[in-house]
């Protein structure tokens, strides 16, 4: 009898060692897909009027081409495989805004689909993990190879009114990531990956 109950807890065993062979790799394979920028966003030094700026009021939009490859692995959970933009590593440059009383909007748009906007207010609330991502591309199958393309664009407005003669303002360098589906609620990709490098730039006010 003890030979019998032996043989049914080994056997019971070996079930729960197979099953989490078999899910483990399941489970891993979403976050083994991942995105890789091309290139890189390049802003020009914009140059702005001094003088006085109301709430609301835009200053600047600059629209520039993004390229991306994005590589699916197979997978038995999760949300679909769609284009993504993350939010993540913005942090100095809502400082360098928030300082001078500006704010600005995040638009991306993949060829002819509707544009995705990430607002001040969403972008400002970003920093605390994967959270802050919108899906903003076609879906994608699993186990391909996608090579697609786009527009980003940054809106620059006046967060708080001010009146200004001169200013120099120095918005930093910045990455931005581009996913192979939202992470919001799971894991991010755990292979590495190239984010989208942007430049950094100067918002001079001249009289």
């Amino acid at each position: 009898m003890t030979e019998r109950l032996f043989n049914i807890k080994s056997l019971i065993l070996s079930g729960l060692f197979l099953f989490f062979a078999v899910c483990d790799p399941a489970q891993a394979n979403i976050d083994w897909s991942y995105c890789d920028a091309n290139g890189h966003v390049s802003i020009q030094n914009i140059n702005l009027k001094g003088g006085k700026y109301v709430t609301g009021q835009e200053l600047q939009s600059v629209t520039v081409p993004i390229s991306y490859t994005c590589y699916t692995k197979w997978k038995s959970y999760g949300p679909d495989y769609s284009t993504t933009l993350n939010l993540y590593s913005l942090g100095q440059v809502v400082s360098a805004l928030k300082s001078s009383g500006l704010g600005m909007d995040i638009i991306v748009q993949e060829g002819g689909r509707a544009p995705v906007t990430f607002t001040w207010k969403e972008i400002q609330a970003g920093f605390s993990g994967w959270g802050n991502s919108k899906v903003f591309g076609q879906y994608m199958d699993p186990e391909k190879t996608y090579n697609r393309s786009g527009t980003l664009t940054l809106r620059i407005f006046v967060y708080q009114a001010f009146t200004k003669a001169f200013l120099n303002l120095n918005i930093p360098s910045s990455t931005i990531n581009i996913l192979p589906y939202n992470p919001a609620g799971m894991t991010a990709p755990t292979v590495s990956f190239k984010p989208l490098t942007v430049s950094g730039f100067n918002l001079r006010f001249v009289p």
